[in-house]
């Protein structure tokens, strides 16, 4: 099992992190993963979840196929929910008629909320039938930028008699 995340050019690469950069304070950015299967017979998913202390973390889609729109699934992350089967990413396989590897492969769409300046960690895990790793773990970083500022004092009393004034203005 392979966790593949976007490079620049469009193109993909094997990966054990991804970060969603320069996220403005209040709002979300996302991240596109796709896993996947290098192995022999059909990988499945038991069951997944996200780890998030902050809980700024959250999966919004995922999919087979090109598009979001084209082979929705859901990743189970309750008991009871049914596996989630991902053919070999290698076509011909598997009794299977040849298809693009991308159509093979299952992507997952992360969302991060960026509450706060500054980084904010999860971490992405499914568990599987890989008897070589079971347990897969995709660490998660986003980053949100923005600025925080404090001005001393809050209020200014303008008297009678003419007068100077210190503010001060920082950020954090």
């Amino acid at each position: 099992t392979q966790f593949r995340c976007p490079v620049v050019g469009g193109d993909s690469e094997v990966c054990n992190s991804i970060t969603v950069p320069d996220v403005q304070r209040g709002q979300i950015g996302t991240a596109m993963v796709t896993v996947h299967n290098i192995g022999t017979d059909a990988l499945h998913i038991t069951r997944a979840r996200v780890e998030s202390a902050s809980g700024n973390w959250s999966v919004s889609q995922v999919y087979f196929g090109t598009g979001p729109g084209e082979a929705p699934v859901a990743l189970p992350f309750n008991d009871g929910d049914p596996e989630l089967a991902v053919l070999n990413a290698v076509a011909g396989d598997c009794g299977e008629t040849e298809v693009s590897h991308e159509v093979r492969s299952l992507k997952i769409e992360m969302l991060f909320h960026a509450a706060e300046v500054g980084p904010d960690s999860a971490t992405l895990v499914l568990f599987t039938d890989d008897p070589f790793q079971p347990e897969r773990r995709l660490e998660l970083t986003g980053i949100g930028k923005g600025q925080r500022g404090v001005v001393t004092p809050p209020a200014l009393a303008f008297g009678a008699a003419p007068e100077v004034l210190e503010i001060t203005i920082a950020n954090l």
